[in-house]
């Protein structure tokens, strides 16, 4: 519905100005100057006429730098993942505060996209007085590389889409994890072989902890958990599924190996997963594809105690909301656990996932279930990476100075996932971030907020 209200609202802007101009008199002096909502729905049309609904991310940055080397702006191309914009203090400015204002580009949905990345584009053009200003335009892989001087600005201001005035001030504490075990292999025990398929699924950051996203690993795994529970006996071929311990998966497959005594018992089990799958998912999840087929039988597959730790580590590892066994004075979910990956090699056995909590209590509970749960299954826990809790409070500088020049009004919220903030904070606590949020709506607001902020930012 927002796509449709931005077209429906560019049109109307640009036949506004064009009725506009036939009603001024010829004799009126005064000028006709564009509102910012007019320059934005022009630069944002502009944008989706250049790239399309969707694109390369090469081709959004190539377009960037051809309209800033345009306005006679500085541009560096970092290794095509990374675009910067520099704009040196204006006269008299050289000592404010500095500035990075930020948004990340996919190339997927330019129709909301190119909302942000045109908000930041006028306000880099637009300001008048300022101090020193860096626009940043990264891919998702780029936004992890971002350079030292960038992250060491006195601001960092990240644009995103949102439907409403939301502002990013606080992320979790996170950590990920490889969690792997060497695999033995031997020949298959029984002469039915078939592969479970689960595919086409959202996915998504797990900045979206809201429910709705089914976990295709699971989904296959609980499958065999519950097979084995029974009492019946299998063969596990291959499994692999997802993408990163920090993301939904798109979808996951297991090839396994059955005796033809159990074949129509084992076929019956998965259809009721396939049912139970449709009921909770099939609504949200229309692109899915939940298939099962019969295949050649493999000439190897792991070993009863290889494949039994991995189906054990799976189904026991803590996933999802995480509560702990005392209550605590949080209403909302507070903590948060992914199996983002699970795959095997010739050698071994790899899970990665990722736990975030806003609570260092429950994390660090978090963390040593992890780690028991592995070593109980007999797999290594190692850790990938740590981020730190971030929080910028209503009161901060840059926060309240911001939301004194708006008449919209910042509506903080705050985010599950590893976000640019997170990554700005660990670098440098005394950078001052926030995320803003962008639409339709409110984007002439946050232009008008942003440009005046760049005015009053001496130190």
């Amino acid at each position: 519905m927002k796509h449709i209200t931005g077209s429906i609202l560019i049109l109307f802007l640009s036949l506004s100005v064009i009725i506009m101009s036939g009603c001024t008199s010829k004799n009126d002096d005064a000028e006709n100057i564009p509102t910012t909502e007019e320059l934005l729905a022009s630069q944002y049309d502009e944008a989706c006429s250049a790239l399309g609904e969707s694109c390369s991310t090469d081709k959004i940055l190539e377009y960037v730098k051809e309209w800033a080397d345009d306005k006679g702006l500085e541009t560096v191309v970092n290794n095509n993942n990374i675009l910067v914009i520099s704009s040196d203090p204006s006269e008299g400015h050289s000592e404010d505060l500095s500035t990075t204002i930020h948004c990340t580009v996919t190339g997927k949905d330019n129709l909301s996209e190119m909302q942000y990345l045109s908000e930041l584009m006028y306000v880099i053009s637009n300001a008048k007085k300022h101090g020193k200003i860096y626009g940043i335009v990264s891919t998702q892989a780029g936004n992890r590389n971002i350079p030292e001087i960038y992250r060491d600005t006195d601001n960092f201001i990240t644009l995103f889409s949102s439907d409403d005035n939301s502002v990013l001030n606080e992320t979790a504490y996170s950590r990920s994890y490889k969690v792997s075990k060497d695999i033995s292999w031997t020949s298959p025990r029984f002469k039915k072989a078939y592969k479970i398929s689960i595919s086409g699924l959202r996915g998504g950051n797990i900045t979206d902890v809201s429910e709705g996203h089914p976990n295709p690993i699971l989904q296959l795994n609980s499958i065999m958990a519950k097979w084995n529970t029974s009492g019946y006996l299998y063969d596990i071929a291959s499994f692999s599924g997802g993408t990163g311990p920090g993301k939904y998966g798109n979808s996951a497959s297991i090839t396994v190996v059955i005796s033809e005594n159990d074949e129509e018992k084992f076929l019956s089990r998965i259809e009721k997963q396939q049912s139970s799958f449709n009921k909770k998912y099939g609504d949200d999840e229309e692109n899915y594809e939940f298939t099962v087929e019969e295949v050649d039988i493999p000439d190897r597959v792991m070993t009863s105690d290889s494949a039994n730790s991995c189906i054990s580590l799976l189904y026991t590892m803590i996933t999802g909301d995480y509560t702990p066994d005392d209550e605590n004075e949080y209403e909302d979910t507070v903590a948060y656990s992914n199996i983002g990956r699970f795959s095997i090699s010739d050698s071994s056995a790899v899970l990665k996932m990722q736990i975030y909590s806003m609570d260092k209590d429950i994390f660090d509970e978090m963390d040593d279930a992890v780690k028991t749960i592995g070593e109980i299954s007999d797999f290594k826990v190692s850790v990938i990476a740590n981020y730190p809790y971030w929080r910028e409070s209503v009161n901060s500088r840059l926060f309240a100075d911001l939301n004194r020049l708006t008449e919209a009004g910042l509506e903080p919220y705050s985010s599950f996932g590893v976000t640019v903030c997170t990554t700005v904070y660990k670098h440098n606590s005394n950078t001052e971030c926030i995320g803003i949020g962008i639409n339709f709506d409110n984007w002439a607001d946050r232009s008008d907020m942003l440009t005046d902020y760049l005015k009053s930012t001496q130190k």
